[in-house]
Order: C-alpha cells, then sequence, then structure tokens
C-alpha cells in the first residue's frame, strides 16, 4: 500500500458487508475490486466501492483467492481431493493459465514468481507459463518441517524450520544462500526458539518468533544485525518501518522511535473488551478489532483513544489471522462469525472523504454489469 490508499480517518461508517462460509478469509484486494471466498466456497469479486457482486466462479470447485497483481488472479483450486493454482483474468474471472506444483498450505506472489509450500517443500513456479523451476526439500521429518510462514522477493527466499533454523535460498535457482538460527538458547533462558513470521525489506529479513523476539539478519550475507525482545504485535511494516507495541523500528538498525502507550476507553475496559488480532494502521491512525466486536481507533502519533464503534452483527475480530487491512481509504474488518465489513470514512454531513483510486466514484444507483461465468467454458479438473 503506497501513496494515499492509507489514507484514513475516523470516524468511520459500514459501506458494505459481505457474508462467508465457514471460515473467515480476509479478501484480495486489488485495481478497484475485492476477492473474497463466498458461502458456496466460490471466489466471488465485488466492487471495493460499494460491495456489489462484478463476478463469482462456476460451482463444483473449491476456489479460494490467494494473492493478486498486473499478471492475474492467483486462485487455489480444489476437487476431488486434488488441489492446484491457477491464474485468473481479475476483470471477469477467466483462466488464464494453471500452474505446475505441489499442494502448498503457504503461497507467495513476487513478479516473476510464484513460491509455494509447507511443511517439507518449497515450490517455485514461473508466472508467465505456470512451468515449475525448482523443488526443494526444506526438511528431513516433522521435526525439522517448515515453521511460521515464509517471504520471497525476486533474488531471495526465505523460510524458518522448526528448531530455530532461518533459510535463504536464491530465488532463481532454489540454491541454498545462507543458514542462521534464532534459537539464542543464552537470551531465551534455554528454551527452544523459532521463526513465526518472516518479513524482507531493504535488504534485511526481519523474524518474528514463537517467544516474541524480533531477530533481523542481511540478506546479502546472512550476519546478524540487531535483536529486539519485547511486545513484538502487531508485527507489521507500515511507512518503511516495523511497528512494534512500544514504537517503530528501523529494519537495519532496530533503533526505536518511542510511541506512548494506546489509551484505552474505561467505558469498554469495564465492559471486559480487549484487543486482538493484528492492527491496521494509517497515515494517522491505529486501528484495532476486539474480542467483542468492537473497532478502535487511536492517534498514531500519541496513543490517545479518539473513537469506536461496533458494526450491526460484528462478534468479535477474527483469530489467527489478520482480521484487519487498510486499502484504497477503507478499512476491512473480518470477524469470527465469518463477515467482513468494509468501512469508510465520513464527514459530519456523513458523506465519503475517500474513493477508490483510479477516477471518480460511481453513482451508487448505476447499474453494475454482472459477468456470469456460467455461460463460460467449464472448466477442466486437473488430471492427476
Amino acid at each position: 500500500m503506497t501513496g494515499d490508499s492509507r489514507v484514513l480517518m475516523p470516524p468511520l461508517r459500514v459501506a458494505w458487508r459481505f457474508e462467508q462460509g465457514f471460515q473467515p478469509v480476509m479478501p484480495v484486494l486489488h485495481e478497484g475490486l475485492a476477492f473474497l471466498l463466498g458461502k458456496t466456497n466460490r471466489c466471488v469479486a465485488v466492487a471495493e466501492y460499494d460491495g456489489n457482486i462484478v463476478w463469482q466462479a462456476p460451482p463444483g470447485q473449491r476456489t479460494t483467492p490467494l494473492a493478486a497483481s498486473d499478471v492475474g488472479l492467483l486462485v487455489a483450486v480444489s476437487k476431488g481431493g486434488s488441489t492446484w493454482l491457477e491464474l485468473w483474468s481479475p476483470e471477469d474471472g477467466s483462466v488464464r493459465s494453471q500452474l505446475d506444483q505441489a499442494n502448498g498450505i503457504r503461497t507467495v506472489l513476487v513478479e516473476p514468481f510464484v513460491f509455494t509450500g509447507g511443511f517439507d517443500q518449497l515450490v517455485a513456479l514461473r508466472v508467465a507459463d505456470g512451468k515449475r523451476i525448482w523443488s526443494v526439500r526444506v526438511g528431513q521429518g516433522p521435526t525439522t518441517w517448515m515453521s511460521g510462514s515464509f517471504d520471497a522477493t525476486a533474488e531471495y527466499a526465505c523460510f524458518g524450520l522448526r528448531g530455530g533454523a532461518v533459510v535463504c535460498l536464491d530465488s532463481t535457482t532454489g540454491k541454498e544462500r545462507w543458514r542462521r538460527s534464532v534459537a539464542d538458547t543464552g537470551a531465551t533462558g534455554g528454551s527452544v526458539d523459532e521463526a513465526r513470521r518472516l518479513v524482507i525489506h531493504a535488504g534485511t529479513l526481519i523474524v518474528a518468533t514463537q517467544l516474541d523476539r524480533l531477530v533481523a539478519f542481511s540478506l546479502a550475507s546472512g550476519r546478524r544485525r540487531w535483536v529486539y525482545v519485547g511486545g513484538i504485535h502487531p508485527g507489521q511494516l507500515v511507512d518503511g518501518c516495523y511497528q512494534v507495541e512500544a514504537g517503530e523500528l528501523d529494519p537495519k538498525t532496530g533503533f526505536l522511535t518511542p510511541r506512548p502507550p494506546l489509551q484505552w476507553p474505561e467505558t469498554l475496559q469495564e465492559r471486559g473488551v480487549f484487543g486482538q488480532g493484528d492492527w491496521a494502521i494509517s497515515k494517522t491512525h491505529i486501528f484495532s478489532g476486539t474480542n467483542d466486536g468492537y473497532l478502535i481507533a487511536w492517534e498514531r502519533r500519541t496513543g490517545d483513544y479518539v473513537w469506536h464503534t461496533k458494526p450491526k452483527g460484528a462478534f468479535s475480530a477474527a483469530q489467527g489471522g489478520t482480521p484487519l487491512l487498510i486499502h484504497n481509504g477503507r478499512l476491512y474488518y473480518g470477524d469470527n462469525n465469518c463477515s467482513v465489513y468494509c468501512l469508510e470514512g465520513v464527514t459530519p454531513a456523513g458523506l465519503a472523504l475517500t474513493s477508490v483510486t483510479g477516477g471518480p466514484k460511481p453513482s451508487r444507483s448505476q447499474p453494475r454489469k454482472m459477468v456470469d461465468l456460467k455461460a463460460k467454458k467449464p472448466r477442466e479438473a486437473r488430471k492427476r
């Protein structure tokens, strides 16, 4: 997210709500469209502005949106016990190509590659034709399987292993560049530590560990640059800085720019309401979901409480993932009731402050053409 896409100031109002199936999945967002998993386990594309359905995948297969870029929408397709990847047109959902791949549980799209993997294997595919470039066996048995997430660029692919190892591969060849450990028993009191979340930025690999530590390595050499111990929530990059509870860390040096503690509203504290899931951080504010469905906003610079609301029907912030996203001046909130809410900023008169980038907002009364993919040639299940 760049430019003014994260300009978002409370108060906010619900622009639209989308009800999903049996698990909360946050939308994939690209060029004014939000791609979601519908109630019938089909990929559905809706307009970011008003939530109207633009197209939906045909029935018969589970189609889960994973990532999107200018080359297309990456979708995991499941049928008859088999799972594979396809590249679709974001505009109408037509299939552009089918990718040769192993069944991965994590996927990263970084042009010109798609990296997919999980447990004991990492595979690199070429986006242009879907062909496999390389495949690496990352562990020998469950005790050395992949741990946590992985991240990649066009040059490096990095992942953690159970037991504390962190491995960096050459994205083009799959050859190992270096291997280091985050299991510094001296700093963890003898406990075994391992990677939970990896982020690559500005030539640095930042590893968030199971024991709430941050360990940063040089991508080029694998040299350990710095270690941070403390509250590492929310653990995300915003404006080139790594966000933690106490403030913002410089990815290269680990230098901390402090931020005052967030001031919780007393009315919610008295009800036993507490934060749940990752934060969403705009240019000026911090947003958090809660265990009781509320959304709360603070000033990013001072930590002062400014606003809260509870969208109608909201249950609690989704757990086990990222329940909040900011994109095109909108806040997306996923709850444990398998709903996704899209909220937008409002003026005192109730008019939207933000608009989808790339042109003027359409009129709410303007009809949208819905693409019926049933009329298209049906997909053929991949032969195994």
